[in-house]
Parts: structure tokens; sequence; C-alpha cells
């Protein structure tokens, strides 16, 4: 356990971080799950809630996106595989992308000649 400790702290890792790794594996599950129903009453007085049940998010807590939706409370929330834009209009065509459409930069070497200034208008 030393060792593989040793070889995070070489890795850039603070050793108050893999301390604290190492609490948390040790206390395993359980606890976990009591601290997550404490916290979720602590926000809500609903007792028939997802988080006091027990369900949980697996992943990443960077990863996980939340959408919200006016008007509902935490009895109506739920945990959604995947993602899910807000409106699903019927029979669209959807695509993601991961950069902005707004402002993307050319790549190295993309050169746009515009001969008339309509056009110009029609790219912007």
């Amino acid at each position: 356990m030393l060792k593989r400790a040793n070889d995070l702290v070489r890795n850039g890792i603070h050793p108050a971080s893999i301390i604290s790794g190492y609490r948390v594996e040790k206390l395993g599950k359980v606890p976990l799950v009591n601290c997550a129903k404490t916290s979720c009453r602590r926000c809500t007085s609903s007792e028939d809630d997802q988080c006091k049940r027990g369900s949980q998010i697996p992943g990443p807590i960077k990863g996980i996106n939340v959408l919200k939706t006016h008007g509902k409370g935490v009895k109506d929330s739920y945990l959604l595989n995947g993602y899910d834009p807000k409106y699903w209009p019927c029979c669209s065509r959807n695509a993601y992308l991961d950069f902005n459409l707004q402002k993307t930069k050319m790549q190295l070497g993309v050169q746009v000649l515009v001969t008339d200034p309509r056009e110009l208008e029609k790219i912007r």
C-alpha cells in the first residue's frame, strides 16, 4: 500500500488526496450510501425520493450533467443513462458536436477567399 502511495505522490497527486482515498476504500459502500441519504434529507422534506432508496450515479462527478426543469420536485427526478436534450421535436435529426459552432478556428493552412461582399454575409 505504501509503495503504491509513493508512486501516486511521484505522479503529482497530493498526499492528503491519497489518504482520503484509502479511507473511503476502507469504509466500503454502505456508509457512503448513508452519507448520500443524509445529504438528500437536508435538501428535501419528501419521504419518497430516489436518494433515500439508495440510488446512486455511477461515474465521475465532473462527467455528470444535470438537466433542470422548472416546477418539478425531487420526487420527479430520475437517473437517465445517456444525455437528454431538453426538447425532442418530432421527426428530427440530431447531431451532437464536441465544439462550438459559433467560434471555431480554421485548421492550419486553410484559407477562405471571398470575392463578392454578399457571399461574406452568407458565411457569417
